[in-house]
């Protein structure tokens, strides 16, 4: 795993953190490559532990860049429904940086009956949308969070959102048109 180097033209706008790239380059990168596997870490009782040892791991990748200020036990993962789609919710710890996760959805395109049959079964293969709300640049004069989606390829930025924890993101997402693939 290559951790961007601080002011590389992807992380220009401050040197990385263990929390961002948790949210912005591990997950994503398991996410759209191994969505079976990332589902059954995030199921496991051992998640937290995982988690850790994946955070260790990039401790040590930043060296004394890092500044982590979690456990991966601290990550909470919640399975929701999301319009009839099967969706795990991930509550990272408080940002302490602009623009690093709040939440983390990883939204299927199934039911979590149909959801169920598939992870039973490697064969079936499925994708998951990878949405993200985000800790706004301007920290002092923004109130909520930004809603965004990365793709295997980009970053989409939607514009601010009213969330600030799981309820508040499952409420809007569910008011939001999320028929678009973009995967």
């Amino acid at each position: 795993m290559h951790v961007p180097e601080s002011g590389s033209e992807s992380e220009s706008f401050q040197a990385p953190t263990v929390h961002y790239l948790l949210a912005h380059r591990i997950l994503p990168d398991f996410a759209f490559s191994r969505p079976r596997d990332l589902f059954g870490v995030l199921a496991s009782p051992q998640r937290g532990e995982i988690l850790e040892k994946v955070c260790q791991h990039l401790d040590q990748q930043l060296g004394d860049a890092s500044t982590r200020h979690f456990r991966g036990t601290d990550i909470e993962v919640f399975p929701v429904l999301i319009q009839q789609r099967a969706a795990l919710m991930i509550q990272m710890p408080p940002p302490q940086n602009s623009v690093e996760a709040v939440l983390v959805v990883l939204l299927s395109e199934l039911t979590p009956e149909q959801l169920e049959t598939v992870l039973k079964n490697p064969e079936l293969a499925f994708n998951l949308r990878y949405l993200t709300f985000e800790r706004p640049t301007d920290l002092e004069d923004s109130a909520g969070t930004i809603f965004c989606e990365w793709t295997q390829d980009r970053h989409l930025n939607f514009g601010p959102a009213p969330v600030d924890d799981a309820p508040s993101a499952l409420a809007f997402l569910q008011a939001q048109d999320l028929s678009r693939q973009t995967y």
